[in-house]
């Protein structure tokens, strides 16, 4: 007898673009679109991690890097 296992694939859902946004406004945006972020600094977005765009599972953490 042999067991087989099913992976499915995972939702992909795509990035926001954060970069530009007040940190405040970067939250509510990645919020909607069903992301949690981790914020460094203040100010406004200028890096993100993972890039706008790119196809991600369900559940990614995106990384925000602020500056005034």
């Amino acid at each position: 007898m042999r067991n087989t296992v099913a992976i499915s694939e995972a939702k992909q859902i795509q990035v926001p673009q954060l970069v530009g946004l007040p940190v405040r406004k970067a939250i509510e945006v990645a919020a909607a679109a069903g992301f949690e972020v981790e914020i460094a600094g203040s100010g406004t977005a200028r890096e993100q991690a993972p890039a706008a765009g790119t196809m991600v599972s369900a559940g990614t953490k995106i990384a925000v890097k602020c500056a005034r």
